[in-house]
């Protein structure tokens, strides 16, 4: 197979971090042999260079992968070859769309604080601010590669290594499913054990909280609770919510949020498509309840995340806590055998504000109903065992060749994060 080209565009100077995990990714061996980087780290687009070299290798490319912060960058001032005074990134974009090239669009969270564009020339800093507004307005309406803005270098790594597997490698999986699935078991079986045992007979709605360091990849194993009880018979429906919750915000707020976040996905969702929602109040336990009567479902699994960088006062531990009890507490007006599982995933980013045991700490005071579900990371063996277990791979010499082949280093465990695409490769081994 070819492998594919891949252009990496973005302002540098404030992307720099960004830009070399995304470039690492594709260079660590993670992926299989299918792409290949076009050099551009010597003549990025901050540097007041022509910029034929960059709008040439961009023609050249297959993948074209845009990232978005908050600076336009350096407009180069030659008219004839740039009539609109776009930036350099601007100018990679527009040859990208004229040549028909595979885009990948990613920016990033409003609400976090990156580098933004200075000028000693205030009408051209003001044209800047202007025109990156205009710039992405204009890729959003172009449609995002993903919905969520990036929070930090890792989250985008993550947004990019998504959506290279889903454009490229969907279709190797299409005719081995029960394969794909595999990867959501590993490992996780003490987690699952506590989810098990937390679950209550006698309960319509159930709560469940999920502790976590953003690489543990919670929502992997809110993947696996549903497709378990799907094994189980047990008709089931997802939907992982992106809702706005800051920690300066009121109960009303927080639950105003909840039911946008939920409108939004339910809306999205192919199966729910006849039942669409108008406004978030239409939002309500009694009405998921008749829909999913309707649709004979079983279990509705609602989860949403929320990550360290949020808390910074207790008003979050509250609100959340708050939430738990309001709906808790409806629990004795319903008469259903049906489920709804609110699972929230609370999880450590890496920030200079926050260690990660005053993540701990905060995270202790939240009422959310069962026992929080700690996530770790996973050994080695506890790969081994996942392949013996789901015939994978049972014979050991073969299990240590591929770990040596495919791991991301020596090391004698890992974040999932740094597991999951050479699982993913193991799995198109077979």
């Amino acid at each position: 197979m070819d492998r594919h080209k891949v252009y990496i565009s973005s302002t540098y100077r404030d992307l720099a971090d960004y830009r070399a995990r995304v470039i690492n990714f594709f260079l660590s061996g993670k992926m299989p042999d299918s792409f290949s980087l076009i050099s551009m780290e010597g003549y990025v687009a901050d540097d007041i260079q022509p910029s034929d070299k960059c709008v040439e290798d961009v023609a050249k490319c297959d993948i074209y992968i845009l990232i978005v912060a908050k600076r336009y960058g350096f407009i180069p001032p030659d008219t004839t070859k740039n009539p609109g005074r776009f930036s350099i990134t601007e100018m990679e974009y527009e040859t990208a769309v004229s040549h028909n090239k595979i885009i990948l669009t990613f920016l990033a969270d409003e609400k976090q604080v990156f580098e933004e564009d200075s000028d000693p020339d205030a009408a051209l800093l003001a044209e800047k601010k202007q025109k990156l507004l205009a710039f992405k307005e204009k890729v959003r309406l172009a449609k995002l590669t993903h919905p969520d803005g990036f929070t930090d270098a890792y989250h985008l790594c993550f947004q990019v290594q998504q959506a290279i597997f889903n454009k490229f490698f969907t279709e190797i999986y299409a005719s081995r499913e029960e394969n794909l699935d595999k990867i959501y078991f590993c490992d996780r079986r003490s987690q699952n054990y506590t989810f098990q045992k937390g679950r209550q007979i006698n309960k319509a709605i159930q709560f469940f909280l999920i502790n976590s360091h953003e690489k543990d990849m919670a929502h992997f194993f809110v993947k696996r609770i549903g497709l378990e009880c799907i094994e189980s018979d047990i008709r089931t429906l997802d939907l992982f919510i992106y809702p706005t919750i800051l920690d300066n915000s009121d109960f009303d707020d927080l639950e105003f949020s909840m039911r946008c976040a939920i409108k939004e996905e339910w809306n999205r969702n192919a199966e729910l498509k006849k039942f669409k929602l108008k406004d978030p109040l239409d939002v309500s336990v009694e009405k998921v309840l008749s829909v999913m009567d309707e649709l004979n479902y079983d279990c509705l699994i609602i989860s949403w995340e929320i990550k360290s960088f949020y808390w910074k006062n207790d008003k979050l531990n509250e609100n959340i806590s708050a939430f738990y009890e309001k709906y808790d507490q409806v629990n004795a007006t319903l008469k259903t055998s049906k489920k709804i599982f609110f699972i929230g995933t609370v999880s450590y980013s890496e920030c200079a504000d926050m260690t990660f045991a005053q993540f701990e700490d905060k995270i202790k005071s939240i009422r959310y109903g069962a026992t929080p579900i700690k996530l770790t990371r996973i050994n080695r063996n506890e790969i081994k065992d996942w392949m013996t277990d789901f015939e994978i791979e049972d014979n050991p010499n073969v299990q240590e060749k591929l770990l040596h082949d495919l791991l991301p280093g020596p090391d004698p465990d890992f974040y999932l994060s740094d597991l999951e695409l050479p699982l993913r490769n193991i799995l198109m081994k077979l």
